[in-house]
């Protein structure tokens, strides 16, 4: 949020400079570790929703 109302459109911080914040922290490189060890598990998940999910279809 703050970026929309503090930066012009060309000089917004991305990700990386995001990500990059978060690893300077004291712990940072554990939330990182975290974050994409949950992202990696959701996507293990949505494949075997993918896959081994049944959908009942009722007619009518």
């Amino acid at each position: 949020f703050t970026g929309a109302v503090s930066y012009a459109d060309s000089e917004t911080p991305g990700l990386g400079t995001a990500l990059d914040a978060m690893a300077d922290w004291r712990y940072g490189w554990a939330f990182l570790a975290a974050t994409g060890l949950g992202l990696m598990a959701f996507g293990v998940y949505a494949l075997a929703q993918a896959r081994y999910r049944r959908i009942e279809v009722s007619a009518g």
